[in-house]
Order: C-alpha cells, then sequence, then structure tokens
C-alpha cells in the first residue's frame, strides 16, 4: 500500500496486510509531514518488520523511477513475507544467528525448484546486506555457511532436467489444441520465457501469476508432449 506524502510517494506495505501498513503509515506520518526521516529503528534495534518495510520503500523508488520491474518488486515482496513469516515482525536483526538462516533455507528448499530457491535467496541477502550498507545495523548479518545458492552439481542437474526443447510446430500444436483458459497460460508462459518486457500486455498479467503456477503449466505442456497427454 502507498500513499502520497508531500508530493512523494511513500510505500507502507503490502495490500494484503492492510492494518500493517495503516499501522506504519499513522506511524510515520507526522515525521514525514513535517520533513523529517522516520527512523525504522525502536530504542532496542532493527526490528525484522522494519527493515523489511524500509527495503521495500527504497526498491519502490526504483519502480516508479523505471530503474526496478514491479515483477523484481514483486518477488523482493514475497522474500520479505517468507523472512517475517519464519522469523517474526518484531524479531531484532541483530538478535539473528546462523541457524535461525539454516532453518529458513530447509523450508525454503522443500517449496521451491533450485533455480527459484537460488533467486529467493539471494533476495533475502539483499535485504540484509543493504541494511548494513547504510548504517540501519552496525555490524553484516551472519548468514553461515548453509544459506546459500543451490550447489553447481544441483543447478545443472534441474537444467538438464529442464532441457527438453519444444519446436514451433510442437508449440503451435498444443496452442491448437488446449482449452481457452489453458491456451491463454500456455502463451503467457511463452512470453515469459522469451523475456518479453513488464510494458506488454503479459508482463501487465504476469505480476499477478506466481512462478509455482507457471511451473504448473510448464509440467502440464511436457507431460502432454512427453508424457500421457493433458488431463483437465
Amino acid at each position: 500500500m502507498a500513499a502520497k506524502i508531500k508530493g512523494q510517494r511513500r510505500y507502507f506495505g503490502p495490500w494484503h496486510d492492510p492494518q500493517a501498513a495503516l499501522k506504519r503509515h499513522l506511524g510515520e506520518r507526522d515525521d514525514l509531514l513535517a520533513g523529517r526521516k522516520p527512523s525504522p529503528r525502536t530504542p532496542d534495534g532493527l526490528t525484522i518488520e522494519a527493515l523489511c518495510n524500509q527495503f521495500l520503500e527504497f526498491k519502490f523508488r526504483l519502480v516508479e523511477a523505471g530503474e526496478l520491474s514491479r515483477r523484481h518488486h514483486d518477488d523482493l515482496r514475497r522474500a520479505g513475507e517468507a523472512v517475517v513469516a519464519e522469523f517474526g515482525r518484531g524479531r531484532m536483526v541483530e538478535d539473528l544467528r546462523p541457524d535461525d538462516f539454516a532453518s529458513l533455507r530447509a523450508k525454503m528448499a522443500k517449496r521451491w525448484g533450485v533455480s527459484s530457491l537460488k533467486r529467493e535467496l539471494a533476495n533475502i541477502k539483499q535485504a540484509f546486506n543493504w541494511a548494513y550498507k547504510i548504517d540501519l545495523i552496525d555490524r553484516p548479518v551472519k548468514f553461515g555457511t548453509t544459506f546459500s545458492a543451490p550447489s553447481q552439481k544441483a543447478q545443472r542437474a534441474a537444467r538438464a532436467e529442464a532441457s527438453h526443447m519444444i519446436e514451433a510446430h510442437e508449440l503451435q500444436k498444443i496452442i491448437d489444441t488446449t482449452t481457452v483458459s489453458l491456451r491463454a497460460m500456455v502463451l503467457l508462459a511463452v512470453n515469459y520465457v522469451m523475456g518479453h518486457g513488464d510494458t506488454t500486455m503479459s508482463g501487465v498479467y504476469r505480476q499477478r501469476i506466481s512462478d509455482e503456477r507457471l511451473d504448473r503449466v510448464a509440467d502440464h505442456v511436457r507431460t502432454w508432449l512427453y508424457g500421457e497427454g493433458i488431463h483437465e
């Protein structure tokens, strides 16, 4: 959720949690109206919630400036939500230890594939490293040795598993024989894989579709080509 204060658009939190966004808005409004920068720290230090909100607000300004895609901002927001869900809103960043991140990674590995896991881990690290670089915290966060990207072997195996090449005539056959609803998803997946920018219509719809759904579409298409066919 965002609001314009003194001519500048401010990000206060995701729309799916309006109460938290409203609470932050009310807590910072007076400082912003007075031209002061609200402090993200409490007397005890920087909370997880404050870190995520400040980081997303910084990135949101890049979106508005055209320097960052909305899709990337959505990815960062999802990473922040995973951190909040695991550690809690009021947990102090300075209290986090390597075993906390090891537990978070283990849960993420069960949910994400290799490439998605690599991206999510990088997004989370980016937020904590940013906090240190701008002096929100006094020392770097220690992630430990396990909070790292999947091994090169795992990444190669994942690429090999997804290495089927769909030829143009095969893709056309898929489009011609699928239902209307699935056809739209297939076309969206094709635009996504081809790397069309967010200025396309597919980019607009892509903002509201998770990677998991696109993965399911890809699996569905792969099953049709190499398995027993599509089943509605």
